[in-house]
């Protein structure tokens, strides 16, 4: 049984004001960091399984400025639940490009699972991280501590019965939780099943997914229970990347990035100096 049915909030959601971001440019930068450091890492994957390490792989639709702005609208305090292919998040957290290549190679734990970073993740591709998730925000709920938790999926996931578990569940219990659903099209409204409230973003678009998310906390942290945020992939056309963003500020250029993603790769290369094609540590 699920509670009262909450209406859609206005969707599509608005883009987060440029004064907002302004206030906060060291953090949007940190941000973009991480997602030009995960895209070195995805650019070595080919390598990484050649010489017999594994990692978890990102469905390919999914827009990084997507990931920037989701963690760009947390509080220290919020838990990140994920499927373990969103690099990005982590490496946002704390994790180090170093620390993913030890656990390609079995030599280290999983990055995600860290809970001084609050980072959760599910190996499985199943829905499981879902039913987590609201399970760790039902925990602060009762333990009445001020946080949120943002569990992020792709539109498959919502086929799954662990799914309908999670998102039954925290609507019930009002559990504070951020449903974070990057689709490739038009999902059916969800949320009217379970009583939660539900909104539609650009994912394409940093800012709109930003937004999104920040007016979803706010109503996990008020007591009004979760939100079912869909980050649409559609026409990229007149959305604002964070890295433009940045660039309009002076504060990244291309050249920065070229730089960025040198230092990554020489990250990434000092890590598989450890091991070789068979996965053993050298002599």
């Amino acid at each position: 049984m699920v509670g009262s049915h909450v209406p859609h909030l206005d969707s599509p959601v608005a883009p987060l004001e440029d004064d907002v971001a302004d206030a906060r440019l060291p953090e949007l930068l940190e941000v973009y960091r991480a997602v030009v450091r995960a895209r070195a890492l995805e650019a070595r994957r080919d390598e990484l399984e050649q010489k017999g390490g594994a990692l978890p792989r990102r469905a390919a639709f999914v827009p990084e400025d997507a990931f920037a702005g989701a963690t760009f609208s947390l509080g220290a305090d919020d838990w990140l639940v994920g499927e373990g292919t969103e690099t990005a998040l982590a490496l946002a957290r704390g994790a180090t490009l170093a620390d993913f290549v030890a656990h390609a190679f079995g030599r280290g734990r999983n990055p995600w699972n860290v809970r001084e970073r609050r980072t959760v993740s599910s190996d499985l591709r199943n829905g499981a991280h879902i039913t987590q998730a609201a399970g760790i925000a039902w925990g602060a709920k009762i333990e009445r501590r001020a946080l949120a938790v943002l569990v992020t999926f792709t539109d498959d996931i919502v086929t799954t019965g662990e799914f309908h578990n999670g998102v039954n569940f925290a609507g019930v219990f009002k559990a504070p939780v951020v449903f974070l659903c990057t689709s490739q099209t038009a999902l059916i409204d969800v949320a009217p099943a379970y009583g939660i409230a539900s909104t539609v973003c650009q994912a394409a678009d940093f800012s709109s997914v930003a937004r999104a998310v920040a007016d979803a906390r706010k109503r996990a942290l008020a007591g009004l229970g979760p939100t079912f945020v869909e980050a649409r992939i559609e026409d990229a056309r007149g959305m604002t990347p964070l890295r433009r963003h940045l660039e309009a500020r002076g504060l990244f250029n291309a050249e920065q990035e070229a730089s960025l993603l040198a230092e990554a790769h020489s990250e990434i290369d000092r890590a598989l100096s450890d091991f070789v094609p068979t996965g053993r540590r050298t002599e």
